[in-house]
């Protein structure tokens, strides 16, 4: 916080206050990349490219169980954040006032978890489980994420306040059973098999708070917030022996399962007040809420068998709140906020140059679920008013399949049930509200819905199919609505 304070015939003042707060659990993308080409140079290819890593890796052996044989991978995260800044500036006398308030918060969370099994041969005479779980939430103390306020009382006075808050979520869970062509690996289990990777993401309550006041003979407030979240997780659980001949036996079921569950919800609240004869206020907010993960079940030159066998891929999806709301109040007074909820994800089930047999039931199954919500309220009051609102719901890729399931490369399907099936189910809405009034107020709000989801089923050429019942579909339930009300007065 910062305060400033001066009297007299011409007396300035002024006075800034800053906040920076930067949370990081591991590296992003590019520092990845970087890391990976230095291991390689130095002949450590093999090396994990990020610093925070949760692993169980099993490469070149052996394992014989009279009971289960189970790999697991867990990782849990949970960074909490509540950052303010305050700047009041006082003069008292025809002199000027400025105060001043700044806001950065960064939080990024990239975590790698694996469990993996190369070029091993596991028997059991029970279960064999590779699971790796990444769960992260990032969330506030209780209160509001940032809090931002600037007030500057003189002659003339001039108030200033920003806040950024900016979260970035890119984890990697990974479940695989792999070999490559030059070894002969295999898996036996007298149970079930399963090979299952999960990611769990929840970026709740994350808001912001500008007040902005301005007070004098002639006066000028200005407040702006942006809050941007971004998820863009890799899920991927798979069997790939490197060749067909290799095999995966089960007593039970075998299980190839990759999930994602993310939660999403921001909002902000502005107010920027000129209290003047000859006053300014202005008002901005633009919030981002964007989900581009890609979540891969996968079986892959292998010969699979079991009493069932379940290729499943799921992504569910829950923007609930991307919310932005302003007031601003001068003798002209202008808001004007943006917010956007995008679904991008990628959810995909395959099975490529494999034989999949099973007593029962065979099913590949892909699912993407997304809940996304955008809204924008504002109102402006003086002698001159302006508003503008716009928000937008958008989902899907507008290329292949969001929710893809493909099978290729001459695979065959055994089972007494065949079933294949890709789902999307897609709820949107998006609302804007905006008022004006005083001696002229010229007002305006638009509402933007785009579904662009695709449920697909791709069988390539060569496929094969054996079984006394096939069920091969592919569904979709979309929802959109939204509103735009402006009000002039």
């Amino acid at each position: 916080a910062a305060v400033a304070a001066s009297a007299g015939l011409a007396a300035g003042a002024g006075s800034i206050g800053v906040s920076l707060a930067s949370s990081k659990i591991g590296r992003d993308s590019a520092l990845n990349e970087a890391n990976r080409d230095a291991n390689e140079a130095n002949g450590n290819a093999d090396l994990p490219i990020r610093e925070h890593a949760t692993r169980v890796t099993v490469s070149g052996s052996h394992f014989d169980a009279a009971s289960d044989i189970v790999l697991t991978s867990n990782a849990i995260e949970s960074q909490k954040v509540s950052v303010t800044a305050a700047s009041v500036s006082i003069a008292i006398g025809m002199g000027a006032a400025g105060a001043a308030a700044g806001l950065d918060v960064i939080i990024e969370n990239h975590s790698l978890v694996e469990a993996i099994s190369s070029n091993t041969s596991m028997k059991a005479a029970g279960s064999i489980t590779v699971e790796s779980n990444s769960d992260t939430e990032i969330t506030d103390f209780g209160g509001n994420t940032m809090v931002g306020t600037a007030t500057a009382v003189s002659g003339t006075a001039v108030a200033i306040s920003v806040s950024l808050l900016t979260v970035n979520v890119a984890n990697t869970s990974h479940a695989d059973i792999l070999s490559d062509e030059d070894n002969a690996a295999s898996v036996e289990a007298g149970g079930d098999i399963l090979v299952d990777a999960t990611s769990l993401t929840k970026l709740t309550d994350l808001n912001g708070v500008g007040v902005t006041l301005a007070g004098g003979s002639y006066a000028a407030a200005g407040g702006g917030l942006d809050i941007t979240l971004l998820v863009g997780n890799d899920v991927r659980a798979q069997i790939d022996l490197g060749n067909r001949a290799r095999t995966v036996k089960a007593a039970g079921s075998i299980t190839v399962n990759a999930f994602e569950d993310v939660d999403m919800s921001s909002n902000i609240a502005n107010v920027s007040i000129a209290a003047a004869p000859i006053g300014l206020a202005v008002g901005a907010a633009t919030m981002l809420s964007r989900h581009t993960s890609r979540v891969v079940s996968r079986i892959d030159q292998a010969t699979v068998s079991g009493e069932s066998v379940l290729v499943n891929a799921y992504g569910d999806l829950d923007i609930t709140r991307t919310q932005g709301t302003g007031i601003t109040v001068g003798a002209i007074a202008v808001v004007v906020n943006v917010s956007n909820a995008e679904a991008r994800g990628l959810v995909k089930a395959e099975v490529n140059d494999a034989v999949v047999t099973a007593s029962d039931a065979v099913e590949v199954k892909a699912r993407y679920d997304a809940f996304v919500r955008a809204a924008t309220f504002g109102v402006s009051a003086g002698l001159g008013a302006v508003g503008a609102m716009n928000a937008s719901t958008q989902a899907g890729l507008g290329q292949d399949g969001d929710a893809h399931v493909n099978i290729s490369g001459a695979s065959e399907l055994k089972g007494v049930r065949v079933t294949v099936s890709a789902e999307v189910n897609s709820d949107l809405f998006t609302a804007t509200t905006v008022g004006g009034g005083g001696g002229f107020a010229g007002v305006g709000a638009v509402s933007r819905v785009d579904d662009d989801t695709t449920s697909l089923i791709s069988v390539g050429a060569g496929t094969n199919v054996l079984a006394t019942s096939v069920n091969i579909g592919a569904s979709a339930d979309r929802s959109t609505d939204g509103t735009a009300d402006a009000y002039a007065y």
